[in-house]
């Protein structure tokens, strides 16, 4: 009789250890998940067995972990096909001089994809970059004091390209070449997830 309240006991004590592990785990879904089946099946077992306060405290308890993980596995799984991080900070896209200095931060209002027709050699791709307002006359005074320099496009440290600055741009627009259609898609796609 002793050996049976005790397992009693043992079953629902451990359904609620592992739920409230499971409250800490939940943020790996690797560990989560098991640890929130595995007590939800405790608790079951200590429930029919007649522990029913512990057991039903830690089958409450793996429940809310479990759906905790899951959606944590689910928001993962969505933020890793869309290429980005839950805790990344926004993206930010700079100019920098060619000592590293940033010259403009932010101000990217839309990106858009442009192609080129080249004849026999076929269809070339760009992706067209629109400063909003302020970060168009910003960017206009850059072109200006550094002609004949390099000005290197980053999103967060990652270089996008290092063109050099022929001329004044005074519309607020510019081009950035694509390897091919993919590349323009995603980069495009990057650039409208910068920060504005």
């Amino acid at each position: 009789m002793m050996n049976l309240v005790k397992e009693k006991k043992g079953l629902s004590i451990a359904a609620l250890v592992l739920g409230l592990v499971g409250l800490l785990a939940w943020i790996l879904p690797i560990i989560g998940l098991p640890v929130g089946v595995v007590g939800l099946v405790l608790g079951i077992v200590g429930i029919k067995k007649g522990a029913r306060k512990r057991a039903v405290a830690g089958i409450v308890l793996c429940i809310i972990s479990l759906v905790l993980t899951i959606a944590n596995a689910s928001i993962g799984a969505y933020m890793g096909y869309k290429g980005q991080l839950f805790f990344q900070q926004e993206n930010v896209f700079s100019l920098r001089d060619e000592d590293g200095n940033i010259l403009l931060e932010g101000g990217v209002q839309e990106a858009g994809i442009v192609t080129f027709e080249n004849g026999s050699s076929g269809t070339s791709y760009a992706v067209e970059i629109v400063f909003d307002e302020t970060a168009a006359s910003e960017f206009k005074t850059i072109t200006e004091e550094h002609i004949g320099e390099c000005i290197g496009m980053y999103v967060n440290d990652e270089m996008l390209m290092n063109p050099n600055i022929v001329t004044v741009i005074e519309d607020g627009r510019c081009n950035v070449t694509a390897d091919s259609y993919k590349d323009a898609v995603e980069l495009s796609d990057l650039l409208n997830s910068t920060k504005r």
